[in-house]
């Protein structure tokens, strides 16, 4: 059936952006139709995942001729099976593969969790080149390439072509096809997940934290490198827990929940409506300083150094709460959570109306069910208490999340478009049967306090939204081309890994390179060469991977 192709982007052109955009043929799309502004959430998290001006485009555009030996190549993605992934066929990451690669055989009772496209050595994605390339990178130019980008082997042209490591092809000729002759490797490795079960309450080291931990620990923690990521809702819904709840919300909880309670203890209880009666008088103090001098001058450095001391409180409340919760007895946690789950079902059973029922803003009437979900996936686990201090966030189609480093986090359900630093350092500690590192969890986090903030990305032109982290590892764009139109997608002076989400048509280069794509099929683009989309009858939606060229 035709794939359901999206051919208008939720946000709009704008239209102070001519050096930044990319250029599509007019006669096709009026890139000026609409001069609409990007929304306000997009706006307000322009400012907070990007806050330095970003380097303008001609300082990007660095062209570079389209030859042979640096155009368009396929590429063969690494299917990952994770318990927590979708099954069979019901699995975005399953169908991606079985529709780009013939030889892949896809198993209907198979957990498909995870789609891999970068070098990583847990995943390390192959690329397709014709013989000639690999033996010589200076082959004579010749006729348009015409490949079958939805076999991984290539078999039409077996005889002709070959499957080398994506590590391998970038490293033959860095400075063509990194952009610099230093790079040996991808900074970045972008993802597609298929979320079932929720993924463990996890964090992910800083660059100093996980150099230390790979010395140590090598065969536990494979990478040296930090792994900040940015997920972006593929499917219309997706939810996550993220970041501690604000400290009254966590307070509240704490006397909504006595089963929770008990198992922090009463000093961790204590120390938790301490702090959060401190954070009310000062909210309160502030409120009538605003009023009492307002257009007066008062001291800002004695606010300042006692709004310094609340926040240390604060961490350290949440710090001492964590590690009481997080290290109690199984025994212990095993026994609260039949507790509290038989009391609310008592409580459901007898009225719905009850007014013993846990009385919760709007936004955390989910806190229950959630529990009740996490109870069935993972039995008596202390990760079903994780909705009481984490936030539930849910996100719709093309809503993003950047995660830092030392963040606590977990996926809960949907399709997800991820890409981060090129990592695979998690440190566990509940809601999964793989190694628990709990005291380098606790040590680790912020133990930062936050209402979760999410973008629908930047607005480039009518085709291109662009996200863009505070980091400079990596860059995302997704790219939406209506039928039958034309789009380039501009050069970076960066390598590009472009993934198709929707849709078919054709990627080609000047006259080198023509390839026929589809959901799916994934492609590198070597750095400093565009691309032009040639879209089919139903539209082409794309991702591309890059690094973060565009920010710092």
């Amino acid at each position: 059936m035709p794939p359901n192709l999206q051919t208008q982007q939720q946000q709009n052109l704008d239209d102070d952006s001519d050096s930044n955009k990319s250029t599509i043929a007019s006669d096709q799309i009026d890139t000026e139709a609409s001069g609409r502004k990007s929304s306000t959430i997009s706006n307000t998290m322009n400012n907070v995942l990007h806050p330095q001006r970003r380097k303008k485009q001609s300082s990007l555009r660095w062209n570079k001729k389209v030859t042979n030996a640096n155009c368009l190549r396929p590429l063969v993605s690494v299917a990952q099976e994770y318990a927590w992934g979708r099954i069979g066929s019901s699995s975005t990451v399953a169908r991606m593969k079985e529709a780009a690669d013939l030889t892949f055989d896809l198993d209907e009772g198979a957990p498909y969790a995870e789609l891999w496209l970068g070098t990583h050595p847990s995943g390390m994605c192959s690329v397709i080149v014709p013989d000639s390339v690999v033996l010589s990178l200076n082959q004579p130019e010749s006729h348009p390439m015409e490949v079958d980008a939805t076999s991984s082997n290539n078999n039409e042209a077996a005889d002709d072509c070959r499957s080398v490591s994506l590590l391998e092809y970038v490293q033959s000729d860095p400075a063509l096809h990194m952009g610099h002759k230093h790079e040996q490797d991808l900074q970045f490795l972008l993802k597609i997940l298929s979320v079932r079960k929720v993924l463990s309450i996890q964090a992910h080291p800083d660059k100093r934290l996980a150099e230390q931990l790979h010395a140590i620990h090598p065969n536990v923690y494979k990478d040296d490198n930090h792994k900040p990521e940015m997920a972006i809702a593929l499917s219309e819904r997706v939810r996550a827990m993220f970041g501690f709840r604000p400290l009254d919300e966590i307070a509240q909880h704490l006397q909504e929940y006595p089963e929770f309670q008990r198992l922090i203890g009463p000093a961790a209880t204590e120390q938790v409506l301490q702090v959060t009666n401190r954070l009310a008088a000062r909210s309160a103090q502030k409120q009538q300083q605003q009023f009492q001098h307002h257009g007066l001058f008062h001291s800002k450095s004695k606010d300042e150094a006692e709004d310094e001391e609340i926040e240390q409180l604060v961490k350290t409340a949440l710090r001492n709460m964590f590690h009481d919760y997080i290290t109690a007895h199984d025994d212990t946690i095993r026994q609260a959570v039949d507790d509290m789950l038989l009391r609310l079902r008592t409580i459901s059973d007898n009225d719905d109306e009850s007014n013993s029922r846990p009385s919760t803003p709007t936004f955390l009437e989910d806190v229950p069910k959630l529990m009740f979900q996490l109870h069935e996936q993972f039995p008596g686990d202390c990760g079903i208490f994780a909705p009481l201090i984490f936030n539930i966030l849910q996100m719709s189609k093309g809503e993003a999340l950047f995660i830092d480093a030392n963040e606590p986090h977990a996926y809960i359900s949907g399709e997800i478009i991820e890409c981060m630093a090129c990592s695979d350092n998690v440190v566990r500690a509940g809601l999964t049967p793989k190694l628990k590192d709990v005291p380098t969890l606790v040590n680790m986090l912020t133990y930062k306090t936050c209402r979760p903030e999410t973008t629908f990305g930047e607005a480039i032109d009518s085709c291109t939204t662009r996200y863009i982290p505070p980091v400079q590892d990596f860059c995302v764009e997704q790219i939406v081309v209506p039928a039958n139109a034309r789009y380039e997608i501009a050069n970076v002076n960066s390598p590009s890994v472009l993934l198709v989400i929707e849709g078919d048509g054709k990627l080609e280069q000047e006259r080198i390179v023509s390839l026929p794509v589809s959901f799916g099929v994934s492609t590198f683009c070597s750095a400093g060469t565009a691309v032009t989309v040639i879209a089919g009858e139903y539209g082409m939606t794309l991702t591309r991977a890059c690094n973060n060229v565009f920010y710092g």
